[in-house]
């Protein structure tokens, strides 16, 4: 087998830099990472376990107070106050993702002309 084969099929060069593979991806240091689709993977379903957590949360912890103080409200309560936790989580998760496409240099905020400076 040829150096530029090996090169090729081991994904590095003949100085020991790495070079990007098929499907992976380079960071910022210059390492090859393919954790894109993992990572995205993983932020949904930490996303879809946070908001069941805030419901289940608020939701019991109201069912434990109404059986304590013996009224039939609370429990309603406790699920507004997840819902509104499970709101702000899925608005924490929103933001990163901005932030994160805004930092790949693709244009945000702004859809489109018709601002100032347009022509």
């Amino acid at each position: 087998m040829s150096a530029d084969a090996a090169a090729s099929y081991t994904g590095t060069t003949e100085a020991g830099g790495i070079t990007p593979l098929r499907g992976s991806t380079t960071t910022v240091s210059g390492a090859v990472s393919r954790a894109g689709p993992i990572r995205s993977a993983g932020i949904a379903s930490a996303l879809g376990i946070e908001i069941t957590l805030c419901f289940v949360i608020g939701g019991g912890g109201g069912y434990f107070l109404d059986r304590k103080l013996n009224t039939h409200w609370i429990m309603y309560l406790g699920l507004f106050f997840g819902l509104g936790a499970a709101i702000k989580g899925i608005m924490r998760v929103v933001k990163a993702y901005k932030r994160e496409v805004d930092s790949d240099g693709r244009p945000g905020g702004d859809s489109g002309g018709g601002g100032a400076g347009a022509n």
